[in-house]
């Protein structure tokens, strides 16, 4: 008789189901398999010789099987191994130097490790990695990197974008994208609003605020005609927006800037515009948006620079040292600002694509950039992809393409 795929007529087919027999329930259980299979006996009816024979067997070799389980040692339980605590050792370990022209660029992991180490010590605000749960998702998932996850983070992290799309997808994308963005944010949200009341324009500016506003309006429809609504939703608007007074103003290098650690944006008096305003929106969404976006900005600009030492910053087009790029290769804009180096791994790559995106009279297209990109250019075509992930990213998931995630 076979049992639970065990042939009951010999010694070893009846010691294996022996073994699965754990519990009065289990014994239970086999005995009405028994009744099931024989077939030949009402159910419940223990009569039929070949059935009780079969259960004193059973019996017997279940007590012999018990006396040796009684008699064997006890299994010494498995020693579990001390997990390194990744997130405690990166807030503790010492910051590796800045790097200065002549010197090898840090990997993109490299710079990741830097800013969960800031994390960490809590320099910075948290870093998020966006999780989807199958490529079509209508919505994201957003998770902080903290201690359970960052060994996993940290270990995706190298492979992160080794899939690649052509430039005919990428085109056809942007045919599907041309205007606004399907799932925008509701012109009624009133949003213009909530970001003009985070400017703060310094008592000593010729200008007051309120003559700002309209380009802050400007500036945040260009905004709102570019990215969707689940990235706004996620980075949110920054802290503060700075006017600094004139005085100040001659100590800046740069007409506005973005930090990072603080969520504030500076601009000089003069150089309000709804491009920069665009412009440094993209900093933002670079630096509170996914980490996933970020990382593929950095391995673009590496890969770009194909290893070589970094480059003496050239004013008035750079204030910090920039990667080597390969100009023939480099298909971005403003190739040289964007090749900037930045200690704390940001880059000006999402800026850049949202200001030039923001000159447009027609919304939804990024002309500019395409036109760098020439049929056949997989690093061009890079370019464009991760612009749509970091901007459109539902929109993406839509039309087929894979949002690479760290988690």
């Amino acid at each position: 008789m076979i049992i639970d795929g065990f042939d009951t007529e010999t010694y070893s087919g009846r010691g294996s189901l022996i073994k699965t027999i754990r519990n009065v329930v289990g014994l239970a259980q086999q005995i009405a398999a028994i009744d099931a299979l024989a077939g030949r006996i009402p159910q419940g009816n223990r009569s039929e010789p070949g059935v009780v024979m079969l259960l004193e067997k059973l019996a017997a070799e279940r007590r012999d099987y018990q006396e040796q389980l009684d008699k064997a040692p006890a299994p010494r339980p498995a020693r579990r191994q001390q997990q390194p605590d990744r997130w405690a050792e990166l807030a503790q370990s010492p910051e590796k130097p800045s790097k200065d022209a002549g010197d090898i660029p840090y990997a993109p992991v490299e710079l990741l490790e830097r800013r969960l180490r800031q994390a960490a010590r809590g320099e910075r605000p948290q870093i998020c990695t966006r999780r989807v749960r199958t490529a079509s998702s209508r919505a994201a998932e957003f998770v902080t990197v903290d201690a359970a996850t960052v060994g996993q983070v940290l270990t995706a992290a190298p492979d992160l974008w080794t899939v690649k799309a052509g430039w005919p997808s990428i085109r056809q994308a942007f045919a599907k994208m041309a205007n606004e963005p399907k799932y925008a944010r509701p012109a009624t949200d009133n949003d213009e609003e909530a970001l003009f009341a985070k400017v703060q324009v310094d008592p000593e500016c010729p200008n007051d605020k309120n003559s700002y506003r309209d380009r802050f309006v400007e500036g945040w429809q260009n905004i709102r005609a570019m990215v969707e609504a689940e990235v706004l939703d996620q980075v949110g608007l920054p802290k503060r927006i700075e006017i600094v007074s004139p005085a100040r103003a001659q100590a800046l290098s740069e007409p506005a800037y973005y930090d990072a650690p603080k969520q504030i944006s500076y601009f000089k008096p003069d150089a309000v515009s709804a491009e920069r305003i665009a412009h440094e929106f993209g900093h933002h969404i670079e630096e509170n948006g996914p980490a996933e976006i970020w990382l593929g900005c950095a391995a673009l600009l590496n890969r770009l620079s194909e290893g070589r030492p970094l480059e003496p910053k050239s004013p008035p087009t750079t204030r910090v040292p920039t990667y080597a790029l390969n100009f023939q290769l480099a298909k971005i804009p403003n190739p040289g600002y964007a090749a900037s180096y930045y200690d704390d791994g940001g880059t000006e790559l999402l800026a850049l694509g949202m200001e030039l995106w923001s000159w447009r009279d027609v919304r939804g297209e990024i002309p500019a950039a395409e036109a760098k990109v020439q049929e056949g250019d997989q690093l061009g075509a890079d370019y464009i992809l991760l612009l749509l992930h970091a901007l459109r990213p539902r929109e993406m998931r839509e039309n087929g393409f894979p949002q690479p995630s760290l988690l």
